[in-house]
């Protein structure tokens, strides 16, 4: 999980950014939500932080994404993203 979230995070910073890497930040965030009581208190905690920081970016960033298809499902991804990480504390 932590390796996924480290590469979300530099897929945000790429130049050419694409739709995918919101989906997977979605993907993420979910499997966080779903089985965060099982996940380790420090781990949850330190993954949570870079998330939080890594949907700040991905929010800021979306209008980088190519129009069309591409930035609608990036737009529709991070609304969602937001939505279920909003229960991050």
């Amino acid at each position: 999980m932590k390796e996924a979230v480290e590469i979300v995070g530099r897929l945000m910073r790429d130049s050419e950014l694409t739709h995918h890497p919101y989906e997977t930040l979605l993907q993420i965030v979910k499997v966080i939500d779903s089985r965060g009581t099982t996940i380790p208190t420090d781990l949850a905690r330190m993954l949570t932080g870079q998330l939080k920081e890594i949907i700040g970016r991905a929010k800021s960033r979306v209008d980088v994404v190519t129009e069309g298809y591409q930035r609608i499902h990036a737009e529709e991804w991070i609304r969602e993203t937001e939505t279920l990480a909003a229960v991050f504390t």
